[in-house]
Formats: structure tokens, sequence, C-alpha cells
């Protein structure tokens, strides 16, 4: 991966600069209006939120996602059998693919706050989006989906899509903690829906109407919070944006974003995907169980991620590169020692933990539970080095990195899976660590030496070889 970003990112280089130009740089190409006075005037959302709220409110209402899912779970798999659960299952697992490629969130978090497109513009973008997203939903939803089912999958996709514009202008004026606490609690509610209607006397299909109700709520909170805005029609805003000097911009964003989304999606479920293909049985089902748990970790990064993103894009487009990445580094060097300890604990108790919360069955994963575990330390500076990079409007980086990282995970399962079953899954799912690594040592290059000591480094370094030595020593004990 080159390391020279300066076509990427505007120009940008490690030279001596005022901190306002050089966040200019980082945050515009050389079309880009970083003082533009086209973008509308509309009124902001009160009452902003801080980090630690904001974050807060996302892993509270987590929380309540988890729970509502494990509560729903006994019920929907007692009252549809395996056959119709499993494609509840799928339903909802293209629900989140789906919706994952709708790049308007967070390219439109950065747009509303450096100001660079006008509201056509944003607007014609959403549009577009929600557009994308649609007919994604109906091409996946009628190849794998039954009809009804497809149908309500399209529908759910788009009113996502619909409300994309808002959520992102939601966050990106100091309310992350609602934007994404709404979103978690509808859904958590839409799974307590399909629980009561796989009760009722109504075809099972009826299971998967819920979500489409849920993304509907969510756009009517999403408009009504966000409050009045100009009001634009789609064609006017197409326009808009087909003559704008910001369409080429817009354009390779929105398609590095959807690069990145794809990658990672694959990288999510290709170590599980291999081992049922090529092994599958026991050895499938201790791999799921050890990694279900492990990644239950990433609540809390994923919850600082999500707020992250905005706070960092308000801070580099108001106060300058400098002052941004003082903050990031910190609130960085904060949350890297508490994420080892809860890594640390998780590998000491991973003897004890693991078949209390799965039963003694899986007893026999709890090796393959203490490897992901330290895997995950390299997974975490992930969650801090995408927003960063994408406060800047740098969203090729991630692109690139997770595409690299996808074909390198293949590559290492093809191998490793056949030879060494679940412990293959482990190397594959390591490889994909990659991309954090990649992310990490850019901005590791980037980022001045004034801010980011090397010992900060080294310390990050010092703590991952001290989670190896602990896992290799629990893994020979067990």
């Amino acid at each position: 991966m080159k390391i020279d970003e300066a076509q990427e990112l505007g120009g940008a280089r490690a030279q001596a600069v005022s901190s306002r130009s050089k966040a200019t740089l980082f945050a515009v190409d050389a079309g880009e209006r970083p003082g533009s006075t086209a973008a509308s005037s509309e009124p902001r959302p009160a009452r902003p939120e801080g980090l630690r709220d904001g974050a807060a409110k996302v892993v509270a209402s987590q929380a309540v996602l988890g729970l509502s899912g494990l509560a729903s779970l006994p019920v929907l798999t007692r009252q549809l059998g395996p056959a119709a659960y499993g494609e509840f299952s799928l339903f909802v697992a293209l629900v989140g693919f789906v919706t994952y490629q709708d790049v308007a969130r967070q390219l439109l978090i950065r747009e509303e706050t450096s100001n660079a497109t006008n509201e056509d513009e944003r607007a014609a973008v959403a549009r577009l989006s929600a557009l994308s997203v649609t007919a994604l939903a109906f091409a996946v939803g009628l190849a794998l989906l039954p009809p009804a089912s497809a149908i309500a999958l399209g529908v759910a996709s788009g009113l996502h899509g619909l409300g994309s514009r808002d959520f992102a202008r939601l966050s990106a004026h100091g309310r992350v903690g609602f934007a994404n606490a709404a979103r978690n609690v509808a859904w958590a509610a839409a799974f307590a829906a399909s629980a009561a209607l796989s009760v009722s006397a109504l075809p099972a299909w009826t299971v998967v109407l819920p979500f489409a109700g849920a993304n509907f709520a969510l756009w009517i909170a999403y408009r009504r919070a966000a409050g009045p805005r100009e009001s634009t029609t789609g064609l006017r805003a197409l326009a808009t944006l087909r003559a704008s000097s910001q369409r080429e911009r817009l354009q390779k964003a929105a398609l590095d974003l959807l690069g990145y989304g794809l990658a990672a999606s694959a990288i999510s479920v290709l170590d599980r995907v291999m081992l049922d293909e090529f092994i599958g049985g026991d050895a499938f089902g201790l791999y799921c169980g050890a990694a279900d748990v492990a990644l239950r970790l990433h609540v809390i990064s994923s919850a600082l991620s999500a707020a992250l993103y905005p706070l960092l894009a308000r801070e580099v487009e108001k106060h300058g590169y400098e002052r941004a990445a003082t903050r990031f580094v910190a609130i960085t060097s904060a949350a890297t020692p508490l994420y080892f300890i809860a890594l640390a604990g998780g590998i000491a108790l991973a003897p004890t933990l693991l078949p209390w919360l799965l039963g003694s069955s899986f007893a026999p994963s709890t090796p393959i539970f203490i490897a992901l575990l330290v895997a995950l330390f390299v997974h975490s500076f992930g969650f801090f080095a995408t927003p960063w990079q994408r406060a800047q409007g740098d969203f090729c980086t991630q692109r690139r990195a997770y595409v690299l990282a996808a074909c390198l995970m293949v590559a290492v399962g093809l191998v490793a899976i056949p030879l060494w079953g679940a412990w293959g899954a482990v190397a594959t799912f390591a490889a994909a660590r990659s991309a954090e690594l990649q992310l990490l040592a850019l901005e590791s290059l980037r980022i001045p030496r004034a801010i980011l000591p090397r010992w900060k480094l080294a310390a990050a370094a010092s703590m991952f070889g001290a989670l190896v030595a602990l896992g290799a020593w629990r893994i020979a004990a067990s």
C-alpha cells in the first residue's frame, strides 16, 4: 500500500503548514470548496451530545437490542421450526448486508460538517443511495428469499435509505447517540414483534414485516428530530449534482465507501463460510460459538467509533488538523489500555467463562476463544482509525485496506482451513486483521511525532505482546 496519499487527500503532506491549512488539505480535493457558502443556512439540531453521552446511549441501546434478540430466539425457533426460522434468519442477515451498502449515511456526515456541498447536492446523494440499496435489496431478495420476504426486504431497505439524510444530519450536528440508539431500539422492538407474530395464527412469512415497520418508524423519527430543512425535488437535486464541481469527488467517495462496505461484509463471514464449506460439523459449531462470544466485546468499540466520526469531523472543520489529531490520539490512548485489560481478563477467565455461557459441550472451543481475543486487540484499532480517516475526507484508505485483507483472508483460508479445521479459521480471521494493521501503520506515519510519540506505539505493541504471551500460556494450560 502506498504511504504517500497526496493525490488521494488533496495534496496533503507532512510539511510545516498551519493547522488550519493542513486540515483543509486533508479534507478536500482540488475542486472542493472548503469555505463554501453554498450550503443552506438550515437550523441545526439542538442539544448536542458529548462523546461519553453519545457512546453511552449507543452501548445501552445495543444492550437492549442484544437482550431482545436473545429473548426472541427461543420463541422464534420453537414456533417457526428449522426451515421457516432459517428463512427468517437469512432475511435479517440480508437486511444488515444490504443497508450496510447505503453510502449516504457515512458520506453525508462529513458533508454536513464541512459545508463543502449545498442542500441540493446532499439531497441527490441521499436519493441515489436510497435507490441503489432498494434495487440491490430486490435483486438479492428475489434471488434468495420467497416473494413475500423479498418484497419486505426491498421495502425495509428503501425506508432505511429515506432516513439516511436525516440520520447523517443528526449525527453531524451532535446527536449521534440518539440517531444510533433509535435504530437499535427500533430493531429490538422488531425482534419482539416478530416473536409475537410467530405465536399468532398469521402466516409464517409475516414475521419479517416488523423490520419494514421499524425502518418506517425510524424515518419518521429522524425527520421530526432533524427539524425543518429546505425542501427540494428529486429532479432538481439530481440536476444540481450533475452540474456540480463536487460530482467527481462525491462519486469517488461513494465508490470507495461501497468497496469498503462490500469487503468488510465479506470479511465478517468468510472464515465461517469457508469452515462450513470445507469442514462443517462440530468444528464449525465450536468455532462459531467461540467467535460469537468473543466478538461481543466489540460492542464498546463500535459504539465509540460511531460517536467518534462526527465529533472528529467537526473538530477538523472548526479547529484544524493538529487539534483534531491531538484529541484523536488522546481518546485512543485512553481507550487502548482499557481494551487491553478487558481482553486480558477474558483470556484469564476463558476456561470458566465460555462453558458457563455456552454450556459444557463448548468447553473444547476455549483455546479458540482465547486466540480470537488476542486477535481482537489488533481488530480494535480499526474502530479508531476508520472514523479518524473519514473525518478528514479519506474514504479510499479503508477501501484499499479491507479489499486487500479480504483477498489475503481467502488465500489463507483456502490453505489453512482444509489443513487445520477450526484452527485454520482462526488463522483466516487473524489474516483479516491485516486491514487494521495497514490503517494503524499509515496513521503512525501521517500523524506528527509531537502528537503521536513513538513510546505510545511501543506501548501498544507491548500490550499486544503481553496478550500473545498470556494467551499462549492459557492455551497450553487448557
